[in-house]
């Protein structure tokens, strides 16, 4: 965390939003650098596809209440693509 002149914490609320990478430097040479942004993009690949095979396990007649949120959010999801 920086310091300010007077010793006081200084808070930069906009550091969150920088994309860095997560491991080495980064630089130009590496082909493949995992960032924090490529992080957060798989673990919501992750849970989304995680819901849609619990979700739709064990299709019935009538949707049980996870299938019903697993429907849900493939539409959405197909409506924006």
């Amino acid at each position: 965390m920086a310091v300010g002149a007077d010793g006081a914490p200084v808070i930069d609320p906009m550091k969150q939003f920088k994309i860095g990478p997560l491991f080495g430097d980064g630089g130009i040479e590496s082909f493949l650098t995992i960032t924090n942004s490529t992080l957060w993009m798989f673990l919501a690949v992750a849970a989304v596809t995680g819901l849609m095979v619990v979700g739709m396990q064990g299709r019935a007649q009538v949707p049980t209440r996870m299938q019903s949120v697993a429907e849900l959010i493939y539409s959405f999801i197909r409506s924006m693509v």
